[in-house]
């Protein structure tokens, strides 16, 4: 039995996604937005920054080889397992953590949606 190896390689249309980063990120966000009907969407840049009222719960950076998702919140309310986030202590603006975790593959998105939603129920409850 012989593999084939070669693959069909089909022409890119002008509105399909080129990178596959641009494929996680869509992913990412259309994760996000099945959240709550809440989530509106404010693009600064290159950054993408999604809240809920009127507060930004996550904040999306597209970079070269991962999707960067930025949260607000204190790191010891929130469960990351794996030790996956990199942590900078008191650095927002309201004197909480900047919790980062960088996405690079679609095995990455579900971890990363974990965060996001952590960080959506921290910012509703600190509103209500």
């Amino acid at each position: 039995m012989r593999r084939k190896n070669k693959q069909e390689r089909l022409p890119l249309d002008d509105n399909k996604i080129e990178s596959p980063q641009e494929e996680v990120l869509e992913d990412l966000k259309q994760r996000i937005y099945n959240l709550t009907s809440n989530v509106k969407e404010e693009q600064e840049g290159n950054t993408i920054k999604l809240s809920t009222r009127d507060m930004v719960f996550v904040s999306l950076t597209p970079k070269d080889d991962h999707v960067e998702v930025v949260c607000n919140l204190p790191y010891d309310r929130i469960l990351d397992m794996s030790r996956k986030c990199i942590v900078k202590t008191y650095a927002a603006e309201d004197n909480t953590d900047i919790v980062t975790y960088n996405v690079k593959t679609k095995f990455d998105i579900q971890y990363a949606v974990s965060i996001v939603q952590q960080s959506f129920i921290y910012r509703k409850r600190l509103k209500l």
